[in-house]
């Protein structure tokens, strides 16, 4: 387990007018999710959110091998759906001996300032992975609606990207599908909804305040019931002006 927390990263970058907060929290000593960043310049960051199928070493050492195929590509390529297609492509050969895929969400922000009002372009391709999901100013919440096959199930991939933005007041959040699917102790799923409600509700301070709101609410949900999957999540929050 500490072999494999110490490959994620030890902390945010940081930016003028963004905040991100990450955390990973596996099921097991050890599992298969993972979350990275990658800063090209002062105005632009990579963001992924991974999760190996299965769990126990099988999925760590999976994920090991995600990761450092991850970190290599990320640094020569910012394009998320080009990105996650040369990922398929470099995990298939893996993928076919060990029945394993790696299901991954990209995320690029790039810092825009046209027009005297700081945002953020994003650029987000998914590989199976929960799709981001965006809350604005005024607490209304979308999905942005990117999809796509794990990466290494199938040969020749190529994934869609969609673009949306992020401005004052909004917040954004990547997770694996370890967060929708916590159980309380009758067996209900924690669900989509309740991850929407959730993100409605919670402060508008800073990316940290609304990673503890989501944590705190899904462990009151769960009660005593102990999560059976991993569970990474990882905000981005723009500062009022």
């Amino acid at each position: 387990r500490q072999i494999q927390t110490s490959l994620f990263p030890p902390e945010a970058p940081v930016f003028d007018g963004l905040e991100i907060v990450g955390m990973s929290c596996p099921a097991k000593k050890v599992g298969g999710d993972f979350y990275n960043y990658f800063s090209h310049d002062r105005q632009q960051v990579g963001i992924a959110v991974g999760d190996v199928s299965g769990k126990g070493i099988q999925a760590a050492l999976m994920m090991a091998l995600s990761c450092g195929l991850l970190s290599l590509e990320a640094r020569r390529e910012t394009s998320p759906s080009l990105l996650l297609s040369k990922l398929n492509a470099d995990l298939r050969p893996h993928t076919q001996r060990n029945k394993k895929n790696t299901a991954m969400s990209y995320l690029a922000a790039e810092y825009q300032a046209e027009g005297g009002a700081p945002r953020w372009k994003l650029r987000v391709a998914n590989a199976g992975c929960i799709t981001p999901l965006l809350r604005r100013r005024d607490g209304s919440v979308h999905w942005i609606d990117a999809s796509g096959l794990p990466l290494g199930m199938v040969s020749g991939i190529r994934y869609v990207e969609r673009q949306d933005e992020l401005c004052a007041g909004d917040a954004l959040v990547l997770s694996s599908d370890g967060l929708v699917e916590a159980m309380n102790a009758t067996g209900e799923l924690y669900g989509f909804e309740r991850v929407e409600a959730a993100l409605a509700s919670a402060p508008a301070d800073s990316a940290r305040a609304v990673q503890e709101y989501l944590l705190a609410d899904v462990h009151a949900f769960a009660g005593e019931r102990e999560f059976h999957d991993d569970i990474t999540l990882v905000v981005l929050f723009v500062p009022n002006q």
